[in-house]
C-alpha cells in the first residue's frame, strides 16, 4: 500500500514551479514600453553620447523595462505614431525626450545638467542634435512631420537651437495610450456615437459608403437629406470600417485664413492619429449664409482623404471630386418597423398599442431612428414621472388623474419633437374648438368631417391599398376655405387639426413674401421641408397674396412673380402632409392651385338663425347675463367673427361697470364694431332694446 504522504520527483518539480505571471493590460504595457524607451533616451541625453548605433533603443533595456520578455516590434502607441508620421530614429527619439520632460523629473533635471544651467531644465533642439544619435538638422524643418503635424510645439522668436521644444498635448495623451480628441478641436467638434439601428433604404447606403471609405477614396461624400437622419447614416458607414467619426458644426467652421489653415492641420493630425474622419453637418435654418458655406468649402477641400458633409444644402466645392447621396425619409413600413423595434425594447411599452395606433404613429411623423428613439424614451420618462405624481394624489386625495393613454404621449412626445423648426418660421395656434363649436350650414360641416376623414385614412388608402405605390405626387390633403372675413374658415381650421390630433400653425405672410429674389421660395421650402416631419396642419391665410393668378410677363417683376406661384405648384402637389388655405377672394385665385386642391369649401354669410346660434356660444357658461335676447343680437347683420368681438367687447364693459352682461352693454359693443366696419346701426337692427 502507497503512502499517501510520497510525491514522486515530478509531482515535487510540479509544486515548485512559480506561479506564471498575470497578464498586463495593453496600456500597461504600452506605458512600460514607452518608459522603456526613456531609460534609454535618458542615458543618451546623461552620457551625451548614442548607445546603440541604429538610433532606436536597446533591445535590452525596453525588455528591462517593460517586464513583457518577448515585445512584438510595432505594437505600441509609439511605435504607430513613428509609422504614421514617417518619423526617423531621431525624430522618435527627439519626441520620446520631450514626453519625458512632461512625465518624469529626472529628464528635465539631466537636460538641466546637459546644458550647463538650471534653467534650461527642458529638451531643446541643440541638446538633441549633440545628445541623439543619427541626429540631422532638418528635423526641425517646416515640411517635416514634427513641425508640420504640430507634434512638437516652440516659440517663434529666438535661435531656433535654443528654443524650447514641447510635445504637444494630444501627441503625450496618444503616447500614453489615451484616445482624445484635441482639445482646440473639442470646442467645436464632437464625437458622432453609432450603433442606432438604420432602416433598410438607409443602410443599404451606409454599406456603400463604407465600401468607399475601404477603399480610400479621397472624395466629399455628400449626404443630403435631414441633418439627423444624415448623421445616423454617416455614423454607420464609418463604423463599418472601424473609423472615428467627429461632427462639425458649419457655422463653428473658422473664417477663411489663417485660422482655417492652422484647424486643417489639427485636423489632418488627428486623422492619422485617430483614424478619424470628419462631418461638416450643414444646417440650412441656421448656418447656411455664405461665408459659413465658403469656409467649409474651404476646409473641405484643403482636408486629405475623405470628407462628409451632412445637411438639407450642398456644399458648393469644386476643386475635388464630390458624390451626392440622397438621404430620404425611410418610407411608412420603415417607420412602424423602427417603432415596433424601439417599442418592444424592455420598458418599452410596446404592448399598450393597438396596430392601428403604431399605424398612425408611422404615418403622421416622418421622422428617423434617432427621433423616434429619442421619442420613446422621452414618453417613458414622463409616463414614469406621471405615475409617481398619480401615487401622490392616490395618498392625498384618494383620487388621481386619469393616466394619459400610452399612444397619446407618444403623438404627444413626437409634436414637441418636431415644433421647434415649425415654430421659427410660422405661428402655432392654440387648438381647442371642436365641430360641434362650428355654426356652419349641413354640407360645409360635411365637407369639413370628410376632408378630416381623407387626412385619418391615409394609411389604409395610400399604404395598406397601394395608392401610395403608383406616386407620391398630390396624396397630401389641401384644402381651400373660401368666404368674406369672420364667416369661420381658421376656425374650420383649428376644428380640422384638432379632430387629427396634430398642430395647427399659421403661416405668416409678411416673414414669408420677399422683395428679393428667390427668397419667397427659400422661405416656403423651409416651411415646406419642417412641415413634411409630420404633426402639423399648415394654414395659409389669405392666400390669394401667394396664391394669386399668374399674369402677362411685361418685366421681369412679373416674370419672378410667376415664378413663384409655379414653384408653390410644384411644392404644394409634392407636400405629403395637409394644408389649408383661406381667402376672401376666390376668384383671384390661380386655377392651376384649385385644380389641384383636393377640397374646396365655401363659407356663406351667416343666416339670421345661424347668427343667433353663433351668439349663444360666444358666452361661456360663467358669464352672467341678464335679459338676454338672442333673438334680437341676430338681427345684426354681420358674420360670427364680429360677433365674437362684440361678446368680448360687451363682457369687458360689463366688468368696468360692475354689472352683468346686458342688451346695453351689448349695444355699446356693437356700436363700436361697426365703426370698425365703418357702418351704422340700422333701426330694424336695433328695434326694440
Amino acid at each position: 500500500m502507497s503512502d499517501p504522504n510520497f510525491q514522486s520527483r515530478d509531482e515535487l518539480l510540479q509544486a515548485h514551479q512559480p506561479e506564471p505571471a498575470a497578464p498586463i493590460s495593453w496600456a500597461e504595457a504600452n506605458r512600460r514600453a514607452l518608459l522603456a524607451e526613456l531609460e534609454q533616451v535618458l542615458e543618451w541625453v546623461e552620457a551625451l553620447r548614442p548607445a546603440a548605433p541604429d538610433g532606436s533603443p536597446s533591445e535590452s533595456s525596453r525588455e528591462a523595462a517593460a517586464g513583457l520578455g518577448e515585445v512584438p516590434e510595432g505594437s505600441f502607441a509609439v511605435d504607430w505614431l513613428v509609422d504614421r508620421f514617417a518619423l526617423s530614429p531621431f525624430e522618435r527619439a527627439l519626441v520620446v525626450l520631450a514626453a519625458g520632460v512632461e512625465l518624469e523629473a529626472r529628464v528635465a533635471q539631466a537636460c538641466a545638467q546637459a546644458q550647463g544651467d538650471s534653467s534650461l531644465a527642458y529638451a531643446t533642439f541643440g541638446l538633441a542634435l549633440a545628445a541623439l544619435p543619427h541626429s540631422h538638422w532638418s528635423a526641425l524643418s517646416p515640411s517635416r512631420p514634427l513641425r508640420r503635424w504640430q507634434l512638437i510645439e516652440m516659440p517663434s522668436d529666438g535661435p531656433l537651437t535654443a528654443r524650447r521644444l514641447t510635445l504637444a498635448e494630444r501627441v503625450l495623451h496618444y503616447l500614453l495610450g489615451e484616445q482624445r480628441l484635441d482639445s482646440e478641436l473639442e470646442l467645436v467638434m464632437s464625437a458622432v456615437p453609432s450603433g442606432l439601428p438604420l432602416p433598410p433604404s438607409q443602410g443599404r447606403l451606409a454599406r456603400r459608403l463604407g465600401a468607399l471609405l475601404e477603399l480610400g477614396e479621397p472624395a466629399i461624400l455628400q449626404l443630403l437629406g435631414p441633418l439627423d437622419q444624415a448623421r445616423s447614416v454617416a455614423a454607420e458607414a464609418v463604423e463599418g470600417v472601424e473609423l472615428q467619426l467627429f461632427s462639425l458644426p458649419v457655422a463653428a467652421v473658422p473664417a477663411l485664413g489663417a485660422d482655417l489653415d492652422r484647424f486643417c492641420r489639427l485636423w489632418e493630425r488627428e486623422a492619422l492619429l485617430g483614424p478619424a474622419v470628419p462631418l461638416l453637418e450643414v444646417d440650412a435654418e441656421g448656418s447656411a449664409q455664405a461665408t459659413a458655406l465658403a469656409a467649409a468649402a474651404r476646409l473641405a477641400e484643403a482636408l486629405p482623404g475623405a470628407v462628409l458633409v451632412a445637411g438639407s444644402k450642398p456644399l458648393p466645392v469644386s476643386r475635388r471630386p464630390l458624390l451626392t447621396y440622397s438621404v430620404e425619409v425611410p418610407p411608412f413600413a420603415e417607420r412602424r418597423e423602427l417603432w415596433q423595434q424601439t417599442l418592444a425594447e424592455p420598458g418599452g411599452r410596446g404592448e399598450l398599442l393597438e396596430d392601428r395606433e403604431l399605424d398612425d404613429l408611422a404615418a403622421t411623423f416622418a421622422i428617423g431612428g434617432e427621433q423616434i428613439r429619442a421619442c420613446a424614451s422621452d414618453a417613458r420618462a414622463q409616463e414614469e414621472l406621471a405615475q409617481e405624481e398619480r401615487a401622490l394624489e392616490e395618498v392625498n386625495r384618494d383620487s388621481a388623474r386619469v393616466p394619459e393613454p400610452w399612444a397619446q404621449r407618444l403623438r404627444s412626445v413626437c409634436r414637441r419633437q418636431v415644433r421647434p423648426r415649425l415654430e421659427a418660421l410660422a405661428q402655432r395656434i392654440e387648438v381647442r374648438s371642436r365641430f360641434e363649436d362650428l355654426v356652419l350650414p349641413t354640407a360645409q360641416t360635411q365637407r369639413l368631417r370628410q376632408l378630416a376623414d381623407h387626412a385619418a385614412g391615409r394609411v389604409q388608402v395610400l399604404e395598406r391599398w397601394g395608392f401610395g405605390a403608383k406616386g407620391r405626387r398630390g396624396l397630401g390633403t389641401s384644402a381651400l376655405f373660401a368666404g368674406p372675413s369672420g364667416t369661420g374658415k381658421t376656425l374650420a381650421a383649428e376644428v380640422v387639426a384638432q379632430a387629427l390630433d396634430l398642430d395647427l400653425y399659421r403661416i405668416d405672410l409678411a416673414s414669408v413674401v420677399s422683395k428679393y429674389i428667390g427668397e419667397t421660395e427659400k422661405n416656403l421650402k423651409q416651411i415646406f421641408d419642417a412641415a413634411e416631419a409630420g404633426g402639423a396642419l399648415l394654414l395659409f391665410d389669405e392666400a390669394d397674396a401667394l396664391f394669386g393668378k399668374r399674369s402677362e410677363v411685361r418685366d421681369s417683376h412679373d416674370r419672378y412673380a410667376n415664378i413663384e406661384v409655379g414653384y408653390l405648384l410644384q411644392r404644394m402637389e409634392s407636400f405629403d402632409g395637409v394644408a389649408v388655405l383661406t381667402t376672401n377672394l376666390k376668384d383671384s385665385m390661380d386655377s392651376a392651385f384649385t385644380r389641384r386642391l383636393r377640397f374646396i369649401v365655401d363659407f356663406p354669410f351667416p343666416e339670421a338663425s345661424a347668427r343667433e346660434r353663433i351668439w349663444r356660444r360666444s358666452f361661456p357658461s360663467q358669464t352672467p347675463l341678464e335679459n338676454i335676447d338672442f333673438q334680437r343680437l341676430a338681427r345684426l347683420d354681420v358674420t360670427g367673427g364680429h360677433i365674437r368681438n362684440m361678446a368680448l367687447n360687451a363682457a369687458y364693459r360689463a366688468a368696468a361697470a360692475g354689472s352683468a352682461v346686458t342688451m346695453g352693454t351689448i349695444l355699446g359693443a356693437a356700436k363700436d364694431e361697426y365703426a370698425k366696419l365703418r357702418r351704422t346701426l340700422t333701426r330694424e337692427e336695433v328695434q326694440g332694446w
